[in-house]
């Protein structure tokens, strides 16, 4: 009886410890992804960031078309005639 008694006390220490590293490891996964969400929304700020220095430097009406280049934006995407590029 006694050597039932410690192993089922040995069993259950093991699984304690085995329960107690999947929590550790959990955690350390958490954690992971908390340090990853911030760094991605510090690295979300420097794009936004940077998109408005463009804008602020590339104005649109400083924004000039080369003659050459057809404007097609008014038709639907189904309806444009493909570009030939045996054209030029």
């Amino acid at each position: 009886m006694s050597r039932r008694l410690v192993a089922a006390v040995v069993a259950c220490g093991l699984i304690g410890l085995i329960l107690l590293s999947l929590r550790q490891q959990r955690i350390a996964l958490i954690h992971d992804m908390s340090m990853l969400h911030a760094q991605t929304s510090l690295d979300q700020a420097a794009l936004w960031r940077s998109r408005a220095e463009v804008a602020v430097i590339i104005q649109p009406a400083t924004l000039s078309i080369p003659e050459d280049v057809e404007l097609r934006s008014g038709l639907p995407i189904s309806e444009r005639q493909p570009i030939d590029p045996a054209h030029d």
